[in-house]
């Protein structure tokens, strides 16, 4: 007895669920400059992650509909009709070059009017997967997300695709401050090159810079950046290590604590640790913008002062 009524409320449960999920039509999605397997198999793709989110069930036409058709709009939405369906969803793959521009779109039955929406861009096949399933998720609730990494769309955990270079080149400029007494001029500026190389979830480094002023500070160092998010501009961390020198250029002390006379230059060499936050702007491009904060901390003494300081950068790379 026990056992036929967890059975019932099984069967229950399971139908009130189906009973529960909204029908929805969606003819084969149409493709222009594309295979026509692409028309079968996205829609298949697409049925798939939609009906695994519980809330709706998407109605496909037979197979034989396959090739592209001129069904116009209203005939769509007549055949939702018959089918009893409540939405239907219209979708299309254009091909332009190496770019696939994705159209979905989402109508009320009832009055023909488009109640959602989402276009999206895949740079190659491997793209339509997650493009597929996070539509078929955002669709939930009728919005669209945009603005992900290398303007294709990825869930979390799955390797970004570029639509650029992963090597780059570039060039900066900047200046700061040196924690350090006893100099005229504590503000050094200069500049330098960089080489790197993206690896998606983090970025590396290879760097020659140098600054100049009473505080000179000259280093090649290797450091790696870390994206809070997978987006095209993102806020990011770094840490390295590099070798270098630094160079305090100090005059006499007077009565008055003004350093004046014949100036005296101190230098050190040696390791140099970084560590700093900045923005990634245009990540995905062959030409990005990246903007830095950089404590730099000495592991040598200079004159018995270790020459901590803090370097402001603008830096600008160009993919190869």
């Amino acid at each position: 007895m026990r056992l036929k009524l967890v059975i019932t409320a099984i069967v229950l449960g399971w139908g009130l669920q189906i009973y529960s999920q909204e029908r929805v039509y969606m003819p084969f999605f149409e493709v222009m400059n594309m295979h026509r397997d692409y028309q079968y198999s996205t829609s298949r793709l697409f049925k798939t992650y939609v009906d695994n989110n519980n809330k709706y069930i998407l109605i496909l036409p037979d197979r034989s509909d396959t090739l592209p058709s001129d069904k116009s709009d209203e005939k769509v939405r007549k055949r939702a009709s018959e089918l009893n369906c409540p939405f239907y969803i219209t979708g299309a793959l254009n091909r332009l070059g190496d770019v696939v521009i994705i159209t979905i779109s989402m109508y009320n039955t009832g009055d023909g009017k488009k109640v959602w929406q989402s276009i999206l861009k895949a740079h190659s096949p491997d793209d339509l997967d997650p493009i597929m399933e996070k539509v078929a998720v955002t669709i939930n609730n009728k919005q669209s997300k945009e603005g992900d990494i290398y303007n294709v769309t990825e869930y979390d955990a799955r390797q970004l695709k570029k639509i650029g270079a992963n090597r780059f080149f570039g060039v900066t400029i900047g200046g700061g401050y040196t924690f350090v007494n006893n100099i005229n001029k504590n503000f050094p500026a200069g500049f330098g090159i960089q080489g790197s190389y993206d690896m998606r979830n983090v970025i590396f480094n290879i760097k020659a810079e140098a600054y100049f002023s009473d505080s000179k500070v000259y280093y090649f160092d290797i450091d790696a950046i870390y994206p809070f998010t997978s987006r095209k501009s993102s806020p990011f961390i770094s840490g390295g290590m590099g070798y270098g020198g630094v160079t305090l250029v100090t005059s006499g002390p007077q009565p008055t604590g003004i350093y004046i006379g014949n100036p005296n230059s101190h230098s050190e060499g040696g390791l140099i640790l970084f560590a700093g936050c900045g923005y990634l702007l245009n990540r995905n491009s062959d030409v990005s913008l990246r903007f830095a904060g950089n404590v730099y901390a000495p592991l040598f003494k200079v004159e018995n002062v270790m020459p901590v300081g803090i370097l402001f950068t603008t830096t600008l790379l160009f993919g190869k």
